[in-house]
């Protein structure tokens, strides 16, 4: 177990999540945020406009997580800026409505940017998974590959 999912005092971290017209989708990233081994997080889940999405984020009963539910589409810059404003975090990270992240994600880029370096911003690669989705919910990873991956410049 990491540092960060042990230590009261981490770093808080902002974990955004914009979305608009998903709800489909949205349970399986609000799931992968409140289930991060870094566990000092406000999560902000901004519906802009969309169906309301109440009701997906409701079953995780997570005090860390935060619904805002505008009442148009502003569209993604408006609601990320809109988070932003609502952050209250050290470090700021974005999480798209379709997309899921490795339970240590969080710990691993607050570990790099708390480390023994002058590291001022932290990224990872990104994959590119091929899933089956059962009715239940969950997904069966059929394959995966290297989308992103890039030295920072």
């Amino acid at each position: 177990m990491t540092q960060s999912a042990l230590d009261s005092s981490a770093p808080l971290v902002t974990l955004i999540i914009c979305t608009y017209n998903r709800v489909a989708v949205l349970g399986d990233a609000v799931g992968c945020a409140v289930r991060q081994t870094h566990r000092n997080l406000q999560v902000l889940v901004i519906n802009d406009g969309g169906p309301d999405v109440s009701a997906v984020v409701a079953p995780y009963a997570d005090p860390r997580v935060e619904l805002v539910q505008n009442p148009k589409n502003q569209g993604k810059a408006v609601c990320l800026n809109q988070a932003l404003s609502l952050a209250r975090g050290k470090y700021i990270a974005y999480l798209d409505d379709d997309d899921i992240l490795y339970p240590d994600h969080v710990s691993s880029l607050v570990e790099a940017l708390e480390g023994q370096t002058e590291c001022q911003v932290a990224f990872s690669d990104l994959y590119r998974m091929m899933v089956r989705k059962l009715p239940d919910g969950r997904r069966i990873a059929l394959g995966k590959y290297l989308e992103i991956i890039r030295d920072f410049d």
